[in-house]
């Protein structure tokens, strides 16, 4: 299994204000014990506020979405460490 995933975010510390909120959203969804393979984008998108289609605007997949996501997780966790 391969995945062909664009991240797209060039300044991941400031996303735009619905990106960060999906990401979020991913984040959250995650600490609750969601199975990531499980997560759809209806629930990302429900959770961040937004609608659907949004995410489709930012993301071709819903992969590229939750990979986006987890750069920017992990971008946050880096720098609070340093």
């Amino acid at each position: 299994y391969s995945m062909n995933i664009e991240i797209k975010v060039n300044n991941i510390k400031n996303p735009p204000e619905k990106m960060r909120l999906m990401f979020e959203a991913v984040s959250d969804l995650i600490r609750e014990q969601c199975d990531i393979s499980t997560i759809k984008v209806q629930d990302i998108t429900k959770r961040a506020g937004i609608g659907k289609g949004t995410a489709y605007e930012y993301f071709s997949s819903k992969d590229e979405l939750i990979a986006n996501a987890l750069m920017y997780e992990y971008d946050n966790i880096v720098e609070t460490i340093l």
